[in-house]
């Protein structure tokens, strides 16, 4: 029982700290990038698209799982 909660312990405390990542940080903007493209038809340039995740991981505090 005890090895089953250390388990589920562990897990949650994994996805924690994936959910504060720049990992995940990074595929959010790539997403939104996407979104803006459907919704304008025009795609951030690549000087927009790396101030818009610098700007963001900044902002975040996001920290690398690496």
């Amino acid at each position: 029982m005890k090895e089953r909660k250390d388990a589920a312990d562990a897990r949650t405390a994994a996805y924690a700290k994936w959910l504060n990542s720049c990992e995940r940080l990074e595929r959010v903007m790539e997403r939104e990038r996407a979104r803006h493209w459907l919704a304008y038809g025009q795609k951030w340039n690549e000087e927009e698209a790396a101030a818009r995740k610098r700007e963001a991981i900044a902002d975040s505090g996001c920290q690398h799982l690496r």
